[in-house]
């Protein structure tokens, strides 16, 4: 259906949803830790740059080491 064709109430209430959807990661973004954070410095425009880790991910890390162990 084409957002023209949908009501008003129809559109306000898929904002909500939307919302709701970013407030959910706004969450998760606010309750993880610093260390959780996959940090890389990113130079040139273009598909073939150079990436330059600054922060490797907690998260990662300890995903990493449970597949392996």
């Amino acid at each position: 259906m084409d957002y023209g064709e949908m009501s008003c109430a129809d559109m306000i209430a898929q904002l909500r949803t939307y919302a709701d959807h970013l407030r959910a990661k706004v969450n998760l973004i606010d309750a993880a830790a610093d260390g959780d954070f996959q940090i890389d410095v990113i130079r040139g425009p273009y598909v073939q740059h150079h990436v330059r880790e600054l922060q490797k991910s907690a998260i990662s890390a300890r995903a990493a080491k449970g597949a392996v162990g």
